[in-house]
């Protein structure tokens, strides 16, 4: 009798439903850290740490559920990030912010598609 190897309880949920949980993690980690309108501590050290811990989390993220869910990986950058795209239509103070937190919001969403193609890639190599 071989030993029985235990699941992730991450293992049978869906490309879509790993990308959605993504983005509700990144939600109320940005709920707790700003208020309604603006950045508690505004300070643009503050804001640079924020955004590169948040671009670090969406590209792992891509990477990691892209590279398990290979077909997965033209909406999974879209889905993590659904609320930060939604608020540049949505939210009126968002256009507001320092220009140093549009840049990285750029390099976020560069940096998850590139993240989610080379998950890709190595899902492709390893199926």
């Amino acid at each position: 009798m071989g030993a029985k190897s235990k699941k992730s309880l991450l293992a049978g949920i869906p490309a879509w439903g790993l990308a959605l949980m993504t983005n509700m993690v990144s939600w109320i980690f940005l709920a707790l850290l700003f208020d309604e309108t603006g950045a508690k501590n505004s300070s643009n050290i503050f804001l640079f740490v924020v955004s590169f811990l948040l671009v670090l989390f969406f590209t792992g993220a891509c990477y990691m559920i892209c590279k398990r869910y290979p077909s997965s990986f033209w909406y999974v950058p879209l889905l993590c990030q659904f609320h930060i795209i939604s608020s540049l239509f949505i939210e009126v103070p968002f256009w507001t912010r320092s220009p140093m937190v549009w840049m990285m919001l750029g390099v976020g969403i560069l940096c998850s598609i590139i993240a989610a193609v080379i998950g890709f890639w190595v899902g492709r190599k390893l199926l």
